[in-house]
């Protein structure tokens, strides 16, 4: 109903949910994709941890049916980034069942993943790829981690984030100078590229070339490149994303880094 135009329609089968089950994150924040004025700026750490929680245990064979691309394309943008043999220190934020992890492991000395679904961390800690695996959400996590990695992962998380400086500020504090973070975003259309970012019905933010460009210069970070590609198929079509690098300046020292923890 909503991608035909009828929201007010669509409106209704939500709000019996909620009266069902009040407690319930998945329809509140399924209404918020209805209704502007009930949105916050991201998912809620509830919406996010039931969701995957809900289907860790087959998310690797559903995104093989969508010809998920997001990690390989994160880990070549990282590769393209950062001229090392072996990257010290990474952290895969939203790091899920570990599908970066399989491909970043033979490219770094630690690697470290943190995730709000412990039924996500669960996938990931039987494949083996990670030297520690935090529960956590990762803008917090972020913030507490002081000039610790090399570089930075998310790939395909930060569709649940409609404000994207909270996050990419949290980065900057967690990078050493010359680090960087490489994301994915789902690539906002023509036609809702009126506002910087929007919430589609599928529950998932899109963002434009310009909104990632903007909070990344209110972190502190500089764009070292913004690529397109596409994300992973849905109703048969190809999800537009951008991948973009956003590096933490050499020239930034760390007493800069702390003042803003």
């Amino acid at each position: 109903l909503c991608e035909l135009g009828r929201r007010d329609e669509a409106e209704a089968p939500y709000r019996e949910w909620i009266a069902r089950e009040p407690d319930n994150p998945v329809p509140q924040h399924m209404l918020t994709t209805i209704r502007p004025e009930l949105r916050t700026g991201r998912a809620t750490d509830a919406y996010v941890r039931r969701t995957f929680d809900s289907f860790a245990q087959t998310f690797d064979v559903h995104l093989r049916g969508l010809e998920y691309r997001a990690p390989q394309l994160v880990v070549e943008a990282l590769q393209r980034a950062l001229d090392f043999v072996q990257i010290g220190a990474v952290l895969d934020a939203g790091c899920g069942t570990g599908l970066c992890g399989r491909l970043l492991r033979s490219l770094v000395h630690r690697l470290e993943g943190v995730d709000l679904s412990a039924g996500m961390l669960s996938q990931a800690r039987e494949k083996g790829d990670y030297d520690e695996l935090i529960e956590a959400e990762l803008t917090q996590f972020m913030s507490t981690r002081p000039a610790r990695y090399d570089a930075i992962t998310c790939a395909d998380t930060l569709c649940y984030f409609g404000e994207l400086a909270p996050v990419l500020a949290s980065a900057a504090i967690a990078l050493r100078p010359g680090g960087c973070f490489v994301f994915t975003v789902e690539e906002a259309s023509e036609e809702e590229a009126r506002e910087p970012f929007c919430i589609r019905p599928s529950g998932r933010y899109a963002h434009t070339e310009g909104c990632l460009r903007e909070a990344m210069a209110k972190a502190g970070l500089r764009a070292a490149a913004i690529t397109r590609s596409w994300l992973r198929m849905e109703s048969g079509r190809q999800v537009a994303g951008l991948i973009a690098v956003a590096e933490r300046p050499l020239q930034q020292t760390e007493e800069k880094a702390g003042d803003r923890t």
